[in-house]
């Protein structure tokens, strides 16, 4: 069955330059006619974080990539926004090309997001690459994010990035949470004109191993709460993990009957059980989440004749 997620606020709408949902194709779903629809390059169609087949990419062979050709406009200094969820493997010591706009000029970008492994030499975490245009002889990021405690590093969790822009701060969120914020000027080149990259880098090689979906382009900055909200709309399930035992407290009669194990909750006999003599116990239960959160009810088990 396909997840049907919550529709989103009107002002999430607004300003949407460029949505791709990968809903078995690179389409531009923003609805902006913008013609921005991208190329998949390589079979790279595989499960969402719904667990939907054929709902996100991955990219996992030299050569595996989505190219946008029609995304010149798209991200400039005035501001905007750029929201994508990421999986992957960023454990190792390379630079890991997320996404990006290129003219082909190796490490002279317009713009990069990139993920530094947790193993760099330098700064691990999301960071935001900028060239000052094809003179730029510069070959280190201008504007440098890191964290490395960043939750990118966990390989088996989708996570949701954010870079928010306003012209004047650069802002970086992860699960809907500020990170990071530089304050900086012309942020991008408004020299170079070219194809946007996702999964590669400037040449069209050199894939991360991960996967890729949602991602969002907006023409501004959206707000914190924008972003908080965004992101609450658009994750998948939490399977938060809960302990049981049993408690005292109403309810709890036929408690000394039964066992309940406390990962699965799963409730178990002392004993067998005489239906002629008794068909109906209550047990009492308390559940746990990982925050210390509670809760406890009475259950009623009967006891049929088979």
């Amino acid at each position: 069955a396909v997840v049907v997620q919550p529709p989103l606020p009107d002002s999430l709408n607004e300003g949407l330059v460029a949505y791709y949902p990968f809903n078995g194709n690179a389409n531009d779903e923003s609805g902006n006619g913008h013609d921005s629809d991208g190329e998949l390059k390589g079979e790279i169609l595989t499960v969402d974080r719904f667990n939907e087949p054929n709902r996100a990419v991955k990219f996992q062979d030299q050569g595996d990539y989505v190219l946008i050709q029609n995304g010149n406009s798209v991200i400039n200094n005035s501001g905007f926004t750029i929201s994508l969820w990421v999986k992957g493997d960023f454990l190792g010591h390379e630079n890991y090309f997320i996404m990006h706009q290129s003219n082909g000029i190796d490490w002279k970008p317009k713009w990069a997001l990139i993920f530094s492994g947790k193993d760099t030499t330098g700064t691990p975490g999301p960071k935001f690459h900028s060239s000052n245009g094809p003179g730029d002889t510069s070959i280190e990021p201008q504007w440098l994010f890191g964290n490395s405690e960043s939750k990118i590093f966990n390989s088996s969790k989708w996570t949701n990035i954010i870079y928010s822009y306003d012209g004047e701060n650069l802002t970086l969120f992860e699960d809907g949470k500020q990170t990071m914020e530089v304050k900086v000027s012309s942020l991008v080149s408004d020299s170079i004109n070219a194809p946007i990259l996702i999964g590669a880098n400037e040449l069209g090689d050199f894939s991360f191993e991960g996967s890729v979906d949602d991602i969002r382009i907006y023409d501004h900055s959206l707000s914190g709460e924008e972003i908080s909200t965004l992101c609450a709309a658009e994750a998948p399930p939490q399977n938060e993990p809960h302990t049981y035992k049993l408690v005292s407290g109403t309810g709890d009669t036929d408690n000394s009957s039964f066992t309940i194990d406390p990962a699965s909750g799963a409730i178990s006999t002392e004993g067998s059980f005489d239906f002629e003599s008794k068909s109906q116990y209550s047990i009492r239960v308390e559940s746990k989440d990982a925050g210390g959160n509670k809760f406890t009810k009475a259950i009623s088990i009967t006891v049929t004749d088979g």
